[in-house]
């Protein structure tokens, strides 16, 4: 049967390059991807099918499908994984909207760190971190699964985990606009709770003992022209646009959230006694030759191939280098 169900919009964000949304079926929360209804927006009623948000539908007509929906449990829940939940009064649907709206409001800077600081988390560079100690990688790999649990539907938008054998670290962000909300307080809380349940100690790593203090990268580079060299380097290292941000002078980031997020300082004058930036990019070996055509034709040029395939060394159009590098010409 092709079961088509709608919902309302509950927030709209972009995923490794589709535009998304979240998505209520009377009580029932999916991601749905809107690459064939982009106009839709926050409040609209859509009909999704497979994932996919195919048309959009007007209140009374979504509540009208709903309402016969519910009598189809089996259909439903080969759609949504479960039957659609009995109708909620229309009372408690506008309080829980009302508690939605709250949740994803931004804080500022002095709320979030106020909020989290003594359940063990800090407040970096527009997110919340912690990190818990571990003894195997087992542990760490359990811990994040708990982590994930409890967040529930709000883990794929809000949660990044770093695991590794002797800790995980933790970063909670609404991924949609790369800033805090009162939703990544409340699941910082959670998470916290979870570990502490498990006999494990959230905390930020200050103080002697600890390696480090949570921390995130950002690298800056001093330009004249930053909408002239900004292109090449979001070729050169693959990245993206900040979520939430547009425009030529924007800052740049990971798209898989693993590598420190570029921003561009404006120069007045040219300053060739200073230090100069210098980036390696390690590659596979079959993706070299792709990401410097991408380079190059972003406004690059090849300085040197002189030590090609251990790495080539490339240009902006002011002279920052960066070399693109794999593990091959490196065996003598």
């Amino acid at each position: 049967m092709c079961l088509g169900i709608p919902g309302r919009v509950l927030e709209t964000y972009e995923s490794t390059g589709l535009h998304m949304a979240r998505v209520d079926f009377g009580g029932i929360r999916r991601e749905a991807c809107l690459a064939y209804t982009p106009e839709a927006a926050v409040g609209d009623y859509v009909v999704v099918h497979v994932g996919f948000a195919i048309t959009t539908v007007d209140e009374t007509e979504a509540a009208r499908t709903l309402a016969v929906l519910r009598a189809m449990s089996d259909a439903v829940a080969g759609e949504l994984g479960e039957p659609l939940p009995a109708e909620v009064p229309a009372e408690e649907a506008e309080q829980r909207g009302c508690k939605d709206a709250v949740m994803e409001q931004t804080v500022s800077r002095q709320e979030a760190s106020e909020a989290v600081q003594d359940h063990g988390w800090r407040y970096v560079l527009g997110a919340l971190q912690t990190s818990v100690t571990v003894g195997t990688l087992a542990q760490a790999v359990s811990l994040a699964a708990d982590a994930a649990a409890v967040c529930g539907d709000d883990a794929d938008r809000h949660l990044r985990i770093d695991v590794r054998a002797d800790r995980a670290v933790f970063t909670l962000q609404s991924s949609d606009r790369a800033t805090v909300t009162a939703r990544d307080i409340e699941l910082a809380r959670r998470i916290s709770a979870a570990a502490d349940k498990s006999g494990f100690l959230p905390e930020p790593g200050i103080g002697a003992g600890a390696p480090r203090t949570v921390q995130i990268l950002e690298i800056a580079i001093d330009a004249l022209d930053i909408a002239g060299i900004r292109p090449f380097w979001k070729a050169v290292l693959g990245y993206t646009d900040e979520a939430g941000t547009e425009g030529p002078e924007e800052p740049l980031v990971d798209p898989v959230g693993q590598g420190p997020a570029i921003w561009f300082q404006q120069m007045d004058r040219a300053r060739p006694q200073r230090n100069r930036l210098h980036l390696d990019i390690s590659v596979p070996h079959d993706e070299a030759a792709r990401r410097i055509e991408a380079a190059l034709a972003a406004g690059g040029r090849l300085v040197s191939a002189t030590d090609a395939p251990a790495f080539w060394v490339l240009a902006d159009l002011e002279g920052n280098e960066a070399c693109v590098t794999t593990w091959q010409g490196r065996d003598s």
